[in-house]
Protein backbone atom coordinates (compact mmCIF):
# COMPACT_ATOMS: atom_id res chain seq x y z
CA UNK A 1 0.00 0.00 0.00
CA UNK A 2 1.77 3.38 -1.10
CA UNK A 3 1.31 5.89 1.49
CA UNK A 4 2.35 9.48 1.05
CA UNK A 5 4.29 11.19 3.47
CA UNK A 6 5.41 14.85 4.06
CA UNK A 7 8.06 16.47 6.17
CA UNK A 8 7.60 19.84 8.38
CA UNK A 9 10.04 20.69 10.55
CA UNK A 10 8.46 21.74 14.29
CA UNK A 11 9.48 25.47 13.69
CA UNK A 12 7.33 25.40 10.75
CA UNK A 13 4.27 23.61 12.00
CA UNK A 14 3.21 25.92 14.85
CA UNK A 15 2.12 23.40 17.26
CA UNK A 16 5.82 22.48 19.53
CA UNK A 17 6.95 24.03 21.91
CA UNK A 18 10.38 26.19 22.24
CA UNK A 19 12.25 24.01 24.44
CA UNK A 20 11.08 20.87 21.54
CA UNK A 21 11.99 22.69 18.76
CA UNK A 22 14.76 23.74 20.41
CA UNK A 23 15.79 19.66 20.72
CA UNK A 24 14.97 18.80 17.62
CA UNK A 25 17.32 21.66 16.12
CA UNK A 26 20.19 20.26 18.45
CA UNK A 27 20.20 23.68 20.14
CA UNK A 28 23.56 24.56 22.37
CA UNK A 29 21.34 25.02 25.21
CA UNK A 30 19.74 22.07 25.57
CA UNK A 31 22.93 19.76 24.17
CA UNK A 32 25.27 20.99 27.35
CA UNK A 33 22.83 19.56 29.47
CA UNK A 34 22.91 15.95 27.95
CA UNK A 35 25.40 13.91 26.88
CA UNK A 36 24.87 12.35 23.56
CA UNK A 37 23.21 14.57 20.72
CA UNK A 38 20.68 12.03 19.09
CA UNK A 39 22.05 10.36 16.39
CA UNK A 40 23.21 6.73 15.51
CA UNK A 41 26.89 7.52 16.30
CA UNK A 42 25.98 8.18 19.71
CA UNK A 43 23.76 5.35 20.24
CA UNK A 44 26.87 3.19 19.22
CA UNK A 45 29.09 4.73 21.63
CA UNK A 46 26.49 4.51 23.98
CA UNK A 47 26.23 1.05 23.98
CA UNK A 48 30.04 0.53 24.37
CA UNK A 49 30.09 2.51 27.37
CA UNK A 50 26.91 0.82 28.58
CA UNK A 51 28.96 -2.12 29.93
CA UNK A 52 30.91 -0.09 32.34
CA UNK A 53 27.55 0.29 34.18
CA UNK A 54 26.29 -3.33 34.59
CA UNK A 55 22.96 -4.57 35.70
CA UNK A 56 21.73 -7.70 37.26
CA UNK A 57 20.37 -9.32 33.70
CA UNK A 58 19.60 -12.48 35.62
CA UNK A 59 17.37 -10.95 38.06
CA UNK A 60 15.63 -8.60 35.22
CA UNK A 61 15.35 -11.78 32.93
CA UNK A 62 13.67 -13.72 35.48
CA UNK A 63 11.62 -11.15 36.11
CA UNK A 64 10.34 -10.76 32.29
CA UNK A 65 10.27 -14.51 31.90
CA UNK A 66 7.47 -15.00 34.86
CA UNK A 67 5.55 -12.13 33.50
CA UNK A 68 5.08 -13.91 30.40
CA UNK A 69 5.10 -17.35 31.51
CA UNK A 70 1.40 -17.51 30.92
CA UNK A 71 0.69 -15.08 27.83
CA UNK A 72 -0.12 -16.53 24.94
CA UNK A 73 2.41 -16.49 21.82
CA UNK A 74 5.16 -15.66 23.77
CA UNK A 75 7.86 -17.52 21.42
CA UNK A 76 9.92 -14.10 19.80
CA UNK A 77 9.08 -12.56 23.23
CA UNK A 78 10.83 -15.37 25.87
CA UNK A 79 13.54 -15.17 22.84
CA UNK A 80 14.10 -11.68 23.26
CA UNK A 81 14.70 -11.61 27.22
CA UNK A 82 17.37 -15.00 27.06
CA UNK A 83 19.50 -12.95 24.46
CA UNK A 84 19.31 -10.10 27.48
CA UNK A 85 21.01 -12.51 29.24
CA UNK A 86 24.48 -11.48 27.44
CA UNK A 87 26.61 -8.55 27.66
CA UNK A 88 26.14 -7.33 24.01
CA UNK A 89 22.22 -7.10 24.57
CA UNK A 90 20.82 -3.85 25.02
CA UNK A 91 17.89 -2.12 25.27
CA UNK A 92 15.87 0.71 24.02
CA UNK A 93 13.50 2.39 26.64
CA UNK A 94 9.56 3.80 26.35
CA UNK A 95 7.12 4.32 29.19
CA UNK A 96 3.95 5.53 29.84
CA UNK A 97 1.00 4.94 32.30
CA UNK A 98 -1.30 2.85 31.20
CA UNK A 99 -3.63 4.88 29.70
CA UNK A 100 -7.30 3.27 28.82
CA UNK A 101 -7.44 1.86 25.66
CA UNK A 102 -3.84 3.06 24.62
CA UNK A 103 -5.17 6.61 25.00
CA UNK A 104 -4.02 9.42 22.52
CA UNK A 105 -1.69 8.30 19.35
CA UNK A 106 1.28 9.26 21.00
CA UNK A 107 1.08 6.30 22.98
CA UNK A 108 1.20 4.29 19.84
CA UNK A 109 3.50 6.66 18.29
CA UNK A 110 6.22 6.36 20.99
CA UNK A 111 5.57 2.38 20.93
CA UNK A 112 6.44 2.25 17.07
CA UNK A 113 9.29 4.80 17.71
CA UNK A 114 11.26 2.44 20.15
CA UNK A 115 10.56 -0.67 18.13
CA UNK A 116 11.94 1.45 14.78
CA UNK A 117 14.72 2.63 17.06
CA UNK A 118 15.51 -1.00 18.62
CA UNK A 119 16.00 -2.28 14.77
CA UNK A 120 17.93 0.89 13.70
CA UNK A 121 20.92 0.61 15.61
CA UNK A 122 20.15 -3.49 15.73
CA UNK A 123 21.47 -2.85 11.99
CA UNK A 124 23.99 -0.43 12.29
CA UNK A 125 26.18 -1.70 15.72
CA UNK A 126 27.40 -5.17 16.43
CA UNK A 127 24.97 -5.23 18.75
CA UNK A 128 21.95 -6.88 19.78
CA UNK A 129 18.94 -4.24 20.59
CA UNK A 130 15.38 -4.85 22.64
CA UNK A 131 12.66 -2.14 22.71
CA UNK A 132 10.89 -2.26 26.11
CA UNK A 133 7.77 -0.28 27.08
CA UNK A 134 7.75 0.15 30.45
CA UNK A 135 4.23 0.25 32.38
CA UNK A 136 3.99 3.48 34.77
CA UNK A 137 1.74 2.01 36.24
CA UNK A 138 2.77 2.93 40.19
CA UNK A 139 1.40 6.28 38.96
CA UNK A 140 -1.90 7.41 41.46
CA UNK A 141 -3.21 10.25 39.05
CA UNK A 142 -6.27 8.12 37.88
CA UNK A 143 -7.73 11.14 36.21
CA UNK A 144 -4.83 11.23 33.72
CA UNK A 145 -5.40 7.91 32.17
CA UNK A 146 -9.38 6.96 32.54
CA UNK A 147 -10.62 8.49 29.52
CA UNK A 148 -10.01 7.89 25.78
CA UNK A 149 -11.66 10.06 23.18
CA UNK A 150 -13.18 8.07 20.19
CA UNK A 151 -16.00 9.51 17.59
CA UNK A 152 -16.78 12.45 18.74
CA UNK A 153 -17.12 10.53 22.42
CA UNK A 154 -15.16 10.69 25.28
CA UNK A 155 -15.34 7.36 27.26
CA UNK A 156 -14.31 7.17 30.91
CA UNK A 157 -13.74 4.34 33.67
CA UNK A 158 -15.80 4.84 36.57
CA UNK A 159 -13.20 2.27 38.92
CA UNK A 160 -15.64 2.53 41.54
CA UNK A 161 -13.59 4.76 44.77
CA UNK A 162 -10.25 2.47 44.42
CA UNK A 163 -7.12 4.90 45.21
CA UNK A 164 -3.81 4.07 45.18
CA UNK A 165 -1.42 2.91 42.33
CA UNK A 166 -3.06 2.24 38.90
CA UNK A 167 -1.51 -0.54 37.89
CA UNK A 168 -2.57 -2.33 40.82
CA UNK A 169 -6.02 -1.16 40.42
CA UNK A 170 -9.09 -4.22 39.76
CA UNK A 171 -11.13 -4.29 37.13
CA UNK A 172 -13.87 -3.18 38.62
CA UNK A 173 -16.04 -0.82 36.22
CA UNK A 174 -14.37 -2.08 33.06
CA UNK A 175 -17.18 -4.29 31.38
CA UNK A 176 -19.60 -1.00 31.46
CA UNK A 177 -16.05 0.33 29.58
CA UNK A 178 -15.85 -2.76 27.52
CA UNK A 179 -19.69 -2.15 26.61
CA UNK A 180 -19.59 0.88 25.61
CA UNK A 181 -16.43 0.69 23.26
CA UNK A 182 -17.26 -2.32 21.60
CA UNK A 183 -20.45 -0.74 20.90
CA UNK A 184 -18.72 2.14 18.66
CA UNK A 185 -16.62 -0.74 17.06
CA UNK A 186 -18.88 -1.96 14.48
CA UNK A 187 -18.42 -5.89 13.33
CA UNK A 188 -15.81 -5.38 10.44
CA UNK A 189 -12.91 -7.86 10.57
CA UNK A 190 -10.24 -5.29 12.26
CA UNK A 191 -13.66 -4.33 14.74
CA UNK A 192 -13.47 -8.04 15.79
CA UNK A 193 -10.15 -8.29 16.36
CA UNK A 194 -9.85 -5.29 18.50
CA UNK A 195 -12.69 -6.49 20.82
CA UNK A 196 -11.13 -9.69 21.14
CA UNK A 197 -8.32 -7.71 22.30
CA UNK A 198 -9.40 -5.18 24.89
CA UNK A 199 -11.48 -8.53 26.31
CA UNK A 200 -8.06 -8.86 28.31
CA UNK A 201 -9.36 -5.66 30.47
CA UNK A 202 -12.33 -8.37 31.85
CA UNK A 203 -9.86 -11.55 32.32
CA UNK A 204 -7.22 -10.62 33.79
CA UNK A 205 -5.83 -9.95 37.32
CA UNK A 206 -5.33 -6.56 37.76
CA UNK A 207 -5.28 -3.59 35.12
CA UNK A 208 -1.16 -3.20 35.30
CA UNK A 209 -1.45 -6.65 33.73
CA UNK A 210 -4.46 -6.05 31.49
CA UNK A 211 -2.39 -3.33 29.54
CA UNK A 212 0.31 -5.73 29.24
CA UNK A 213 -1.63 -8.14 27.74
CA UNK A 214 -3.09 -5.66 25.25
CA UNK A 215 0.12 -3.99 24.20
CA UNK A 216 1.51 -7.79 23.38
CA UNK A 217 -1.55 -8.63 21.41
CA UNK A 218 -0.67 -5.75 19.20
CA UNK A 219 3.29 -5.17 18.94
CA UNK A 220 4.52 -8.34 20.45
CA UNK A 221 4.84 -9.25 17.21
CA UNK A 222 7.14 -6.65 16.31
CA UNK A 223 9.15 -7.44 18.97
CA UNK A 224 8.44 -4.93 21.64
CA UNK A 225 8.64 -6.88 25.41
CA UNK A 226 6.67 -5.03 28.17
CA UNK A 227 7.96 -4.62 31.75
CA UNK A 228 5.39 -3.88 34.68
CA UNK A 229 8.39 -2.61 37.24
CA UNK A 230 6.31 -2.72 40.05
CA UNK A 231 8.07 -5.87 41.32
CA UNK A 232 9.51 -6.73 44.56
CA UNK A 233 12.75 -8.27 42.99
CA UNK A 234 13.45 -5.32 40.79
CA UNK A 235 12.77 -3.15 43.50
CA UNK A 236 15.22 -5.20 45.98
CA UNK A 237 17.97 -3.99 42.81
CA UNK A 238 17.30 -0.34 43.46
CA UNK A 239 18.04 -0.33 47.15
CA UNK A 240 21.41 1.41 47.33
CA UNK A 241 19.28 4.29 45.36
CA UNK A 242 16.51 4.68 47.74
CA UNK A 243 18.27 4.78 50.51
CA UNK A 244 20.61 7.27 49.48
CA UNK A 245 17.64 9.61 48.17
CA UNK A 246 15.77 8.86 51.86
CA UNK A 247 19.02 9.44 53.84
CA UNK A 248 21.06 11.74 52.17
CA UNK A 249 18.11 13.71 49.82
CA UNK A 250 20.48 14.43 47.05
CA UNK A 251 18.51 15.04 44.55
CA UNK A 252 16.39 18.25 44.97
CA UNK A 253 19.30 20.59 44.84
CA UNK A 254 20.73 18.77 42.10
CA UNK A 255 17.90 19.07 39.96
CA UNK A 256 16.90 22.78 41.30
CA UNK A 257 20.78 23.78 40.04
CA UNK A 258 20.13 22.27 36.80
CA UNK A 259 16.79 23.95 36.49
CA UNK A 260 18.20 27.44 37.60
CA UNK A 261 21.13 27.25 34.45
CA UNK A 262 18.20 26.18 32.28
CA UNK A 263 16.31 28.60 33.56
CA UNK A 264 19.05 31.61 32.83
CA UNK A 265 18.65 30.29 28.53
CA UNK A 266 14.54 30.80 28.86
CA UNK A 267 13.85 27.13 30.23
CA UNK A 268 11.10 26.74 32.49
CA UNK A 269 11.79 24.14 35.16
CA UNK A 270 10.04 20.54 33.81
CA UNK A 271 9.74 18.76 37.23
CA UNK A 272 9.47 19.96 40.79
CA UNK A 273 11.99 18.31 42.88
CA UNK A 274 11.30 17.43 46.77
CA UNK A 275 13.71 16.65 49.60
CA UNK A 276 12.44 13.16 48.82
CA UNK A 277 11.09 11.81 45.95
CA UNK A 278 9.71 8.88 47.15
CA UNK A 279 6.24 7.63 47.60
CA UNK A 280 5.09 4.15 49.55
CA UNK A 281 2.56 2.27 48.91
CA UNK A 282 0.25 1.24 51.85
CA UNK A 283 -3.26 0.05 52.48
CA UNK A 284 -4.97 3.36 52.17
CA UNK A 285 -2.83 4.29 48.83
CA UNK A 286 0.00 5.39 47.76
CA UNK A 287 1.49 8.76 49.40
CA UNK A 288 4.50 10.69 49.54
CA UNK A 289 7.22 10.38 52.49
CA UNK A 290 8.39 13.31 54.29
CA UNK A 291 11.04 13.78 57.03
CA UNK A 292 10.52 16.02 59.91
CA UNK A 293 13.84 16.10 62.53
CA UNK A 294 14.81 12.52 62.51
CA UNK A 295 11.62 10.69 61.99
CA UNK A 296 10.66 9.53 58.65
CA UNK A 297 6.17 9.87 58.12
CA UNK A 298 4.06 8.89 55.28
CA UNK A 299 1.03 11.47 54.79
CA UNK A 300 -2.61 10.77 55.45
CA UNK A 301 -1.22 8.10 57.55
CA UNK A 302 0.17 7.24 60.92
CA UNK A 303 3.13 4.80 59.35
CA UNK A 304 6.22 6.24 60.42
CA UNK A 305 10.11 5.43 61.35
CA UNK A 306 13.33 6.22 63.15
CA UNK A 307 16.87 6.82 60.54
CA UNK A 308 17.53 2.79 61.66
CA UNK A 309 14.09 1.82 61.49
CA UNK A 310 13.71 3.19 57.66
CA UNK A 311 17.17 1.08 56.67
CA UNK A 312 15.95 -1.95 57.84
CA UNK A 313 12.70 -1.43 56.06
CA UNK A 314 14.22 -0.41 52.61
CA UNK A 315 16.34 -3.35 53.35
CA UNK A 316 13.27 -5.75 53.87
CA UNK A 317 10.21 -4.29 51.73
CA UNK A 318 11.54 -2.10 48.88
CA UNK A 319 8.73 -3.17 47.00
CA UNK A 320 6.90 -0.62 49.37
CA UNK A 321 9.15 2.43 48.24
CA UNK A 322 7.43 4.07 45.14
CA UNK A 323 9.45 6.41 42.76
CA UNK A 324 7.89 10.12 41.33
CA UNK A 325 9.18 11.43 38.57
CA UNK A 326 12.28 12.48 39.56
CA UNK A 327 13.51 9.04 40.72
CA UNK A 328 11.79 6.73 37.93
CA UNK A 329 14.31 7.44 35.31
CA UNK A 330 17.39 6.52 37.89
CA UNK A 331 15.43 3.18 38.39
CA UNK A 332 14.43 2.12 34.60
CA UNK A 333 18.39 3.04 34.19
CA UNK A 334 19.45 1.13 37.55
CA UNK A 335 17.12 -1.97 36.14
CA UNK A 336 17.54 -1.95 32.54
CA UNK A 337 20.65 -2.22 30.14
CA UNK A 338 19.23 0.67 28.35
CA UNK A 339 21.36 2.92 25.43
CA UNK A 340 18.17 5.06 25.10
CA UNK A 341 15.09 6.90 26.06
CA UNK A 342 12.37 7.55 23.88
CA UNK A 343 10.06 10.26 25.04
CA UNK A 344 7.62 13.38 24.11
CA UNK A 345 8.67 16.82 23.98
CA UNK A 346 7.90 16.99 27.73
CA UNK A 347 9.52 13.55 28.88
CA UNK A 348 12.73 15.06 27.55
CA UNK A 349 12.06 18.24 28.75
CA UNK A 350 12.52 16.60 32.53
CA UNK A 351 15.45 14.44 31.64
CA UNK A 352 17.28 17.09 30.85
CA UNK A 353 17.22 18.45 34.16
CA UNK A 354 18.86 15.28 35.64
CA UNK A 355 22.58 14.62 34.60
CA UNK A 356 24.04 15.42 37.46
CA UNK A 357 21.62 13.58 39.59
CA UNK A 358 22.84 10.49 37.19
CA UNK A 359 26.29 11.10 38.58
CA UNK A 360 25.32 11.39 41.82
CA UNK A 361 23.74 7.95 41.54
CA UNK A 362 26.38 6.67 39.70
CA UNK A 363 23.62 5.76 37.08
CA UNK A 364 24.22 5.92 33.21
CA UNK A 365 22.31 8.68 31.15
CA UNK A 366 20.91 7.49 28.10
CA UNK A 367 20.68 8.90 24.46
CA UNK A 368 17.76 10.91 24.48
CA UNK A 369 15.24 10.48 21.53
CA UNK A 370 12.79 12.56 20.89
CA UNK A 371 9.22 9.90 19.39
CA UNK A 372 8.09 10.61 16.39
CA UNK A 373 5.23 13.10 15.68
CA UNK A 374 2.90 11.97 13.20
CA UNK A 375 -0.20 13.85 11.56
CA UNK A 376 -2.41 11.74 9.81
CA UNK A 377 -4.81 13.23 7.25
CA UNK A 378 -6.94 11.71 4.34
CA UNK A 379 -7.45 12.33 0.84
CA UNK A 380 -10.15 14.93 0.86
CA UNK A 381 -8.21 16.86 3.82
CA UNK A 382 -5.45 16.93 1.81
CA UNK A 383 -6.83 18.21 -1.45
CA UNK A 384 -8.97 20.82 0.32
CA UNK A 385 -5.44 22.21 1.98
CA UNK A 386 -4.47 22.66 -1.05
CA UNK A 387 -7.08 24.14 -2.75
CA UNK A 388 -7.69 26.77 -0.18
CA UNK A 389 -3.47 26.94 0.04
CA UNK A 390 -3.56 26.27 3.93
CA UNK A 391 -0.41 24.82 5.29
CA UNK A 392 -0.08 23.40 8.44
CA UNK A 393 1.42 26.14 10.27
CA UNK A 394 -2.05 28.12 8.95
CA UNK A 395 -4.26 25.52 10.43
CA UNK A 396 -2.67 25.69 13.48
CA UNK A 397 -3.06 29.13 14.18
CA UNK A 398 -5.70 31.04 16.29
CA UNK A 399 -9.37 29.71 14.38
CA UNK A 400 -10.81 34.03 14.18
CA UNK A 401 -7.53 34.55 13.19
CA UNK A 402 -7.20 31.77 10.48
CA UNK A 403 -10.92 32.59 9.64
CA UNK A 404 -9.88 36.05 9.09
CA UNK A 405 -6.88 35.90 7.05
CA UNK A 406 -8.51 33.34 4.68
CA UNK A 407 -11.60 35.66 4.36
CA UNK A 408 -9.04 38.73 3.62
CA UNK A 409 -6.86 36.89 0.87
CA UNK A 410 -10.07 35.59 -0.81
CA UNK A 411 -11.62 39.57 -1.08
CA UNK A 412 -11.67 40.60 -4.59
CA UNK A 413 -8.30 41.80 -6.13
CA UNK A 414 -10.00 45.03 -7.25
CA UNK A 415 -11.37 45.83 -3.83
CA UNK A 416 -9.62 47.81 -1.46
CA UNK A 417 -9.94 50.41 0.93
CA UNK A 418 -7.04 50.67 2.66
CA UNK A 419 -6.27 54.24 0.61
CA UNK A 420 -9.28 55.49 1.97
CA UNK A 421 -8.47 56.75 5.56
CA UNK A 422 -5.79 58.68 3.91
CA UNK A 423 -7.66 60.39 0.98
CA UNK A 424 -10.40 61.21 3.83
CA UNK A 425 -7.88 62.32 6.43
CA UNK A 426 -6.23 64.40 3.92
CA UNK A 427 -9.18 65.73 2.81
CA UNK A 428 -10.54 67.11 5.88
CA UNK A 429 -7.48 68.35 7.09
CA UNK A 430 -7.14 70.72 4.01
CA UNK A 431 -10.98 72.10 4.83
CA UNK A 432 -10.01 72.88 8.41
CA UNK A 433 -7.03 74.70 7.55
CA UNK A 434 -8.74 77.22 5.27
CA UNK A 435 -11.43 77.23 7.74
CA UNK A 436 -9.70 77.43 10.97
CA UNK A 437 -7.96 80.70 10.91
CA UNK A 438 -11.74 82.09 9.78
CA UNK A 439 -13.45 80.58 12.12
CA UNK A 440 -12.37 78.42 14.90
CA UNK A 441 -15.69 76.67 16.44
CA UNK A 442 -16.68 75.92 13.24
CA UNK A 443 -12.94 73.86 12.44
CA UNK A 444 -13.49 71.91 15.64
CA UNK A 445 -16.83 70.63 14.21
CA UNK A 446 -15.41 69.80 11.39
CA UNK A 447 -12.54 67.88 13.10
CA UNK A 448 -15.67 66.00 14.74
CA UNK A 449 -16.72 65.34 11.40
CA UNK A 450 -13.82 64.13 10.01
CA UNK A 451 -13.61 61.34 13.08
CA UNK A 452 -17.13 60.45 12.16
CA UNK A 453 -15.82 59.88 8.21
CA UNK A 454 -13.34 57.71 9.25
CA UNK A 455 -15.32 55.37 11.33
CA UNK A 456 -17.72 55.61 8.65
CA UNK A 457 -15.17 54.36 6.19
CA UNK A 458 -13.72 51.53 8.62
CA UNK A 459 -17.60 50.67 9.06
CA UNK A 460 -18.17 50.16 5.77
CA UNK A 461 -15.02 48.21 5.20
CA UNK A 462 -16.13 45.78 8.29
CA UNK A 463 -19.95 45.47 6.43
CA UNK A 464 -18.22 44.28 2.89
CA UNK A 465 -15.95 41.88 5.28
CA UNK A 466 -19.19 40.65 6.70
CA UNK A 467 -21.26 40.23 3.92
CA UNK A 468 -18.48 38.30 2.27
CA UNK A 469 -17.99 36.20 5.30
CA UNK A 470 -21.47 35.49 5.26
CA UNK A 471 -21.22 34.24 1.23
CA UNK A 472 -18.25 31.77 2.32
CA UNK A 473 -19.86 30.09 4.76
CA UNK A 474 -19.48 26.94 2.92
CA UNK A 475 -15.73 27.09 2.73
CA UNK A 476 -15.17 28.26 5.57
CA UNK A 477 -16.99 25.52 7.88
CA UNK A 478 -14.84 23.39 5.30
CA UNK A 479 -11.86 25.19 6.77
CA UNK A 480 -13.17 24.79 10.26
CA UNK A 481 -13.58 21.06 10.01
CA UNK A 482 -9.92 21.18 8.34
CA UNK A 483 -8.67 22.58 11.65
CA UNK A 484 -10.61 20.20 13.74
CA UNK A 485 -8.80 17.51 11.72
CA UNK A 486 -5.67 18.75 12.35
CA UNK A 487 -6.25 20.31 16.00
CA UNK A 488 -8.81 18.61 17.60
CA UNK A 489 -10.75 20.44 20.23
CA UNK A 490 -7.51 22.71 19.68
CA UNK A 491 -4.91 20.21 20.54
CA UNK A 492 -2.11 18.44 18.48
CA UNK A 493 -4.08 15.55 16.71
CA UNK A 494 -1.95 13.24 18.59
CA UNK A 495 -3.05 14.76 21.93
CA UNK A 496 -6.24 13.76 21.59
CA UNK A 497 -7.32 10.87 18.97
CA UNK A 498 -6.95 7.10 19.95
CA UNK A 499 -5.74 4.96 17.40
CA UNK A 500 -8.78 2.57 17.27
CA UNK A 501 -10.17 4.68 14.20
CA UNK A 502 -7.18 4.14 12.03
CA UNK A 503 -7.39 0.87 13.56
CA UNK A 504 -10.59 0.09 12.45
CA UNK A 505 -9.99 0.96 8.71
CA UNK A 506 -6.69 -0.39 8.31
CA UNK A 507 -6.18 -3.38 11.22
CA UNK A 508 -2.88 -4.61 12.28
CA UNK A 509 -1.43 -2.70 8.72
CA UNK A 510 -1.82 0.24 10.54
CA UNK A 511 0.95 -0.68 12.66
CA UNK A 512 2.76 -1.47 9.77
CA UNK A 513 2.56 1.69 8.33
CA UNK A 514 3.77 3.72 11.10
CA UNK A 515 6.78 1.28 10.93
CA UNK A 516 7.44 1.56 8.06
CA UNK A 517 7.27 6.32 8.17
CA UNK A 518 8.84 5.73 11.85
CA UNK A 519 12.60 7.54 12.29
CA UNK A 520 13.01 9.17 15.39
CA UNK A 521 16.36 10.35 14.07
CA UNK A 522 14.61 12.41 11.95
CA UNK A 523 12.81 15.20 14.23
CA UNK A 524 10.24 16.29 11.75
CA UNK A 525 6.36 16.12 11.88
CA UNK A 526 5.44 13.28 9.55
CA UNK A 527 2.30 14.02 7.67
CA UNK A 528 0.64 10.85 6.36
CA UNK A 529 -1.76 10.64 3.87
CA UNK A 530 -4.28 8.00 5.46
Amino acid sequence: MDIRADYLDFDHAGVFSERDVAFAKMDSRILKHIPYRPDMSSLIEAAAKRKNHSVDRSRLCEVLADQYADIDHNASQLEAISQLRNEDSFTIVTAHQPSLALGPLYFVYKTMSAIKLARMVSAEADVHVVPVFVIGGEDHDFEEIASVHLFNQTITWDNQGQSGAVGRMQLHGLKEVYDQLTDLLGDRESAIALKEILQEWLDTQDYGRAVQRILHRLFGHLGLIVLRMDDARLKKLFVPAIKKELLEQVSQELVLSTQAALATDGFGAQAYPREINFFYHHAGGRDRIIREDDHYHVLNSDISWTRDEMIAHIEEHAEHFSPNVVMRPIYQEVVLPNIAYVGGGGELAYWTERQSQFEAFDAFFPVLIRRDSFLLLDDKSQSQMQEYDLSIGALTQDLSNLVSQFVNDQKPEDYNLDYAPQVVSDLYDKIIAQVKPLDEPLSRSIEAEKVKALKSIDGIDKRFTRSYKQKQDVVINRIKKLRGKVLPHDKLQERYESFIPSYLKYGSRFFDILLEHADPLDMRLKVLNL
